[in-house]
């Protein structure tokens, strides 16, 4: 397979693919147009990543240059090619990793039932989920120790405490950590002197055995007024029969969240969150049924 793509037509095929992805994220583009456009995008990267066209070979065009021979060309040649293979895995993981991910353990029932606390946002909502060979009331006080003042978040300890969390996981039940949650509790992520105090989270609705509702500090503020939050983290207890229970996370943020915001959090917060919070999961799945 010979290259017959020069590192003009490489460039021109990578803005726009790049262009689609920033309409995409920016919402300026959705549905079937979005679509399109995005497989098409994906079909240039992969061009850009083997340096060959199949319809320039079918048509019989050839753009490289004399000068794309040229040592100095050939190394930005396979800088370009590079960021082509970049692209297509940002591309890989937005359009088959982060659905994965996104809903990770959790069936379509799951993904589509409707709990107590979605109405706090406007916005669409994602769940992961283990199915527990426990009842809620087993299940219950290991929800009840969450928090960084209480038992921890069960999940990888040292990961945690490299953002500084100071976090101390507890993997037993202990009375003086099962104190009755209300809401307008604070709930810390980190310790309260981290972070300016700014690493916490507040119950908006707590149902002993089955929902434990926390929103930011800001979003509390608008509940209270009777507005929406810009989003949510929750855990429910849901019961598949009389044996068995879902321990479902599900997290909600509000369309009106900031372009930027959203794409910050795209970045920075989806991988992290889904790695500590599937282990969160697993983790009390281990010691309700052991």
């Amino acid at each position: 397979m010979k290259n017959n793509l020069g590192n003009a037509d490489i460039i021109i095929r990578l803005l726009l693919a790049v262009s689609v992805l920033i309409l995409y994220f920016t919402d300026v583009i959705s549905g079937p147009i979005a679509m399109g456009l995005l497989v098409l995008s994906g079909i240039l990267v992969i061009t850009v990543a083997l340096r060959f066209c199949p319809l320039y070979k079918a048509f019989g065009f050839f753009t490289p240059s004399a000068g794309d021979n040229l040592s100095r060309n050939r190394y930005w040649g396979r800088s370009l090619r590079f960021f082509g293979w970049l692209v297509w895995i940002l591309m890989t993981h937005h359009f088959l990793i982060r659905p994965w991910f996104l809903d990770w353990g959790a069936p379509q029932k799951i993904q589509e039932l409707t709990l107590s606390g979605d109405h706090f946002t406007d916005g669409g909502h994602h769940s992961r989920a283990v199915l527990i060979d426990a009842s809620p009331d087993v299940l219950w006080p290991w929800i009840m120790q969450l928090g960084q003042e209480r038992g921890g978040f069960y999940s990888y300890t040292f990961l945690e405490n490299l953002f500084r969390a100071d976090m101390h996981n507890v993997y037993a039940w202990r009375p003086e950590l099962q104190q009755p949650r209300l809401a307008g509790d604070t709930i810390w992520l980190a310790d309260e002197e981290r972070y300016n105090g700014a690493g916490y989270q507040i119950v908006a609705q707590i149902n002993p055995y089955e929902s434990f509702v926390m929103v930011g500090g800001e979003d509390y503020a608008r509940i209270v007024q009777g507005q929406k939050a810009k989003g949510l983290w929750a855990i429910y207890l849901y019961p598949e029969d009389r044996k068995l229970t879902w321990l479902i996370a599900r997290s909600s943020n509000s369309p009106g969240m900031p372009r930027g915001d959203r794409f910050l959090r795209y970045l920075t917060f989806e991988v992290p969150h889904f790695i500590m919070e599937q282990k969160m999961l697993r983790t009390v799945k281990h010691l309700a049924e052991k």
